[in-house]
């Protein structure tokens, strides 16, 4: 991604965007991105603001349209609404005990992680976590789950893919678990939340097949994708400090806390999805025409001074925390609680069950150890964050931990 006068791509930009958002959040007023020919939205004030102008479409004509289209992502009121209400009703009857299957997830894995002194948590718990859970919530067979996260990791590609060969990717993903979701369907034994849609009311609203699909699919992607990150992200912050992580597990209630701030301060998602004016609105002070494609930089406007005090401190005194991690308005995520729920009990679970788990440190050569050994050699360096080069998340492509 690329804007005349910044480099918003590459190994330094992945490492560290805060720096490039700043610059142009300091604009105050959209930037457009010749790259994606859209504009950027930065600041706090307008990304919320776009968030929930109804001005402002989600509905994009795509060249190939799919059962995804029809999901309550891309679609403007009153569909929109129509279909939200349904599944916040599905939501609302998650099952009683989630904290406790959660928690008996996350104890396997952690079963599993104690049998070896190291481990890489993104691969051996932040991913497996969510993914288990999300099949349990939706009823999809465990069995099914590495097939479906092999698809939806084709909607987050990394840097370095063209655009075309990602969209074709990404289709040849929808197009994967539309057949799926469409044979489990007409096996009919399926429960979770994909049987509650399906038990909906005959004689009330209730989702079209290819609503039905279009929905499971979003689910599937988007229940697992930001938890992954937010565990990640957050297990990170807290081991980069180990006085955070020693405050945490002093006093529960920071938990929260610290789950809030890592939602801000590393937001999973940075950027979000495309949005269409539908006619000519202002924003920053600057007139964007009608059919203009929008993107609401979520990364930078949780970084915004203008809202946060000390933005770029990670500060677990923070009181007032209305990020924007998972969106705003209409469209915020609708799997928040779920995703709180996850990161809230997985967490507690490995601080209680891992009272020792630190950042791993590089390997050092045979030379360097005999050097420290002597008193000459440096001290062990802890092994340093890969963050994914992609600049719709904030992720780590492994975090490398010691038990």
């Amino acid at each position: 991604m690329s804007e005349a006068g910044f480099e918003l791509s590459g190994a330094a930009f992945f490492s560290d965007p805060y720096p490039a958002y700043a610059r142009l959040r300091a604009k105050r007023e959209p930037v457009y991105n010749e790259a994606t020919h859209a504009w950027m939205i930065t600041r706090f004030a307008d990304v919320e603001s776009v968030l929930r102008d109804p001005r402002i479409s989600k509905k994009i004509q795509r060249a190939t349209a799919t059962a995804f289209e029809t999901s309550v992502l891309f679609r403007d009121p009153p569909d929109h609404g129509r279909i939200r209400g349904l599944l916040n009703q599905v939501f609302a009857g998650m099952p009683d005990d989630l904290d406790a299957r959660v928690g008996r997830i996350a104890d396997g894995l952690i079963d599993r992680m104690k049998e070896s002194r190291k481990a890489d948590f993104m691969r051996d718990f932040a991913l497996p976590l969510p993914v288990a859970v999300i099949a349990e919530v939706l009823g999809i067979p465990a069995i099914d789950m590495e097939r479906l996260h092999g698809w939806s990791a084709e909607f987050i590609i990394d840097e370095g893919v063209s655009q075309a060969e990602s969209d074709q990717r990404q289709y040849a993903a929808i197009c994967g678990m539309d057949e799926y979701f469409r044979g489990l369907i007409a096996d009919g034994a399926v429960g979770g939340m994909i049987g509650a849609m399906l038990k909906a009311d005959p004689s009330g609203d209730r989702l079209s097949q290819d609503e039905l699909i279009g929905n499971c699919i979003l689910l599937m992607v988007a229940g697992h994708e930001t938890t992954v990150n937010l565990l990640g992200n957050g297990l990170y912050l807290l081991l980069q400090q180990r006085e955070r992580l020693e405050r945490v597990k002093a006093d529960p209630k920071l938990l929260p806390v610290a789950i809030e701030e890592t939602l801000r301060y590393e937001s999973p998602v940075q950027l979000g999805t495309f949005r269409v004016t539908a006619e000519a609105v202002e924003i920053g002070g600057r007139t964007i025409g009608a059919g203009e494609l929008i993107t609401a930089v979520i990364g930078a406007a949780n970084r915004d001074p203008d809202v946060f005090a000390e933005p770029d401190v990670f500060d677990l005194g923070r009181v007032s925390n209305r990020h924007l991690g998972f969106g705003f308005g209409p469209h915020r995520c609708i799997g928040a609680q779920l995703a709180r729920s996850e990161a809230r009990v997985g967490f507690a679970r490995l601080f209680e069950r891992l009272p020792n788990v630190a950042l791993d440190t590089v390997p050092s050569s045979w030379l360097g150890g005999a050097l420290k050994r002597i008193g000459l050699g440096k001290e062990a360096q802890p092994w340093p964050a890969h963050w994914r080069h992609t600049a719709v998340t904030r992720g780590l492509v492994e975090l490398k931990i010691s038990l």
